[in-house]
Order: C-alpha cells, then structure tokens, then sequence
C-alpha cells in the first residue's frame, strides 16, 4: 500500500513530500522603487542652468533565510526575506519556504533538479527540487539506485545517478546524488550546495550539523544476524545505525512508524544483544545501535560497568559513557519502560521469539526516544525487534 506522508514529518528526517500548495507573487517585492527627483536648493524654480539630481531609492535588503530549510528559522513570508535572489518563497502544505529558480537542472545545485513545466504541482515548476525514490514512486529501491528527476518524468537525459536512502523501508526515500568521492575523503552532506559527492557505495557521515563529512562505506545491517556478507571489507564490521521516526496519519487517525535502515563499516565486530553468548572480543561487550532489530555493536563500554541487575543506571546520552559505578555490569543494559520512569539495568531480549525468552519477567518492548513533540508522548520511540525483561 502506497502511504502518504505529510510534508514536515517526512522533512524531520530529511524528506521533501510533494504536497505543495502554491507560490508566493514575488514579483512585485522584487521590482525596484521609482527614481526620486529632487532639484538643488539653491536652484531657482525655472532657472535655465537648473540640473535636476536623481536619487535612486535602495533596493529593497534580501533577507537571511535559506533555500530549502525547514526549521523555523527558515519560513519566508515574502522573496524578499530569501538570502539567495534568485529565488521565490513558495507556499507549501504548511509552511513557506525559500526555493531557487531555475530554467534547466544545470542550473540548479547537487542533490536538486529543475522541476519541468506541465506537472500536477505547478507551484514548483521551474523551481530546483528535491527527488523522491523508493517503491512507491516507482524510483528505484530503498537503499539501492534510483534517478534524480525520474519522481517527476525529467526527461531521461536530465536525470542523474543517485542512491535512495530510506525515509520508510520498501516504500519511500530520497534520492541523493552519487558522485566519485573515495571511501575515507572528505565530503559535501546533501542540501549543503557542495559538488564533493560519495560514489554509490559510501554514505557522507557529518556529524551533527557539520557542513563537511567524510565518505563512509555502506553496508547491509540486515544481514548482520543472519551470516551473510554485509559488505564490509576485511576486518571491518557492519555497525547498524538504523532508526525510526513516527508520524500521524490523519487519513487513518493512526501513528504509522517509519523505519529508516542503514549500516555503515568501522574497524570492529558486530553482534547480536539478545544471543546467549555474544561473540565479542576480550574487554568488550554487545551493547545496542538501534531500537529496529537486536543487532548490537561489540564495545569496550557496554562492559566494565560496576551496577548489577535491577540497580538503578545512568544511561549514555552522548559519546562519553558514564562512570564505570554508574554503567551496568556486561550482558545487562541501562534502560527504562517509559520517558518518565527510571533507567535500571535490565536484560535484552528477543520481542519476536515465539516463547518468553526471559527466565524472569516478560520481553518488552523499552523507550528508545522522545519524539519531535515535547508536548506529547504519542511520538516517542519504543524498540520495535528487541526489548528488555520486565516484571
């Protein structure tokens, strides 16, 4: 089933839905204001000498907003409040924003093309555009090959290569450009304007809100558990950094979850965190990567910790880990049911297992992340293939 998605939902994870609503009228902000004239003030009406002056009123400023930024500091009310001048600020289903102009996809920067004219949406004609991939569109593979432009029947000749990263699994992504930047140098992240592009097996890792990254090479994170060939190579392991973002259905008055998969290749060993015996090196343990599948990551910090089975926990927020007294001993992990209730260290375990994996308890599911609405919890994150033992 075709679902669809509402447009700033899907741009919390770096999607562009194709509802738009219609572009502003810039063109009567854009127009320069009449000349004023003004004679001298010593001149005499009617003086034949007399030399008139010219004062040209200033331009109108542009303004600071960015081409295609969905934050809130990126709503244009008018083209004037776009930094870049030669674009409009166009009104989508919720929000308006900054879009450049443009007559062909030369003109336009990577990761974007010239919309053609004639398309159902014609608010974003002539307009640089991002390209929607995917099953669903009829573009490609989620995590594999698509064609920048094929979405919206640019002429085949238009397209350009790129790779379909997930924004739903087997349904919807985004096609990104694919370049010929090396595994290991230096990046341009997408949307950021740059030309330095990964080749279509490297995935540009900025962290944070970097404005450079570095090509990392991709893997299969799904095949991490079952023995396959991930597509790492030698010596390296699949890291599955794969996440979820849930969205509101309004149509079906329903939370649909949206599962985003990636895996990326670092020096190391993956593992899985609810098997008996994990796998992992001396000194390390399995501890987990992501809240879609019990695939884990082998990690000198997920052991050495000093807190036992039920104690309370301090849970790792960013990339240092909490003091060994505060981290739970190896094959246990720091986590708690709900937003509002306490970590403590508790035993992974297989939601998808036909019997109750636990020797005590029941297999829950646990809270992985709040979601984008600090005022409600019906978006926040639960572990969807793995869980906790839980009275």
């Amino acid at each position: 089933m075709m679902r669809n998605r509402s447009f700033v939902s899907l741009l919390a994870v770096g999607v562009l839905a194709v509802g738009i609503a219609g572009c502003s009228g810039g063109d009567e902000e854009d127009k320069k204001p009449d000349a004023g004239i003004s004679l001298p003030p010593d001149a005499a009406k009617g003086a034949p000498d007399a030399k008139p002056t010219f004062t040209i009123d200033a331009a109108p400023q542009r303004g600071t907003v960015k081409d295609l930024d969905f934050s809130a500091a990126g709503k244009c009310n008018t083209s004037n409040d776009c930094a870049n001048p030669t674009s409009d600020c166009v009104s989508l289903t919720s929000t308006k924003i900054c879009i450049a102009k443009c007559a062909k996809t030369s003109e336009c920067a990577t990761d974007l093309f010239c919309v053609p004219a004639g398309i159902t949406n014609g608010s974003i004609a002539n307009h640089c555009w991002v390209s929607i991939c995917g099953q669903d569109r009829s573009n490609g593979v989620t995590g594999g090959a698509c064609k920048i432009g094929a979405d919206r029947s640019l002429p085949a000749a238009d397209q350009k290569e790129g790779i379909c990263d997930p924004i739903d699994d087997d349904h919807i992504g985004l096609c990104w450009e694919v370049g010929a930047v090396a595994i290991g140098a230096a990046c341009d992240p997408p949307l950021t304007g740059g030309a330095r592009k990964c080749n279509a097996q490297g995935f540009c890792f900025a962290p944070g809100e970097a404005t450079e990254g570095t090509c990392i090479q991709r893997c299969d994170p799904k095949k991490v558990l079952s023995g396959e060939a991930t597509g790492c190579p030698e010596g390296t392991g699949c890291v599955d950094v794969s996440s979820m973002e849930l969205e509101y259905d309004s149509d079906e008055s329903k939370w649909l979850t949206n599962k985003l998969t990636l895996g990326l290749c670092d020096t190391g060993k993956a593992c899985s965190t609810v098997a008996a015996t994990s796998g992992c090196p001396d000194g390390t343990a399995c501890g987990p990567t992501n809240p879609l599948r019990e695939t884990g990551w082998c990690d000198k910090d997920a052991t050495g910790g000093q807190k036992a089975l039920d104690a309370t926990c301090t849970a790792q927020t960013g990339e240092t880990p909490p003091p060994a007294a505060e981290r739970c001993v190896a094959g246990v992990y720091c986590a708690k049911s709900g937003p509002a209730v306490a970590t403590t260290c508790q035993t992974p375990c297989d939601l998808d297992a036909q019997t109750n994996p636990c020797t005590t308890g029941t297999c829950k599911k646990i809270f992985w992340n709040a979601g984008s609405d600090a005022q409600s919890a019906d978006d926040d994150e639960y572990t969807i293939g793995w869980g906790t033992c839980q009275p």
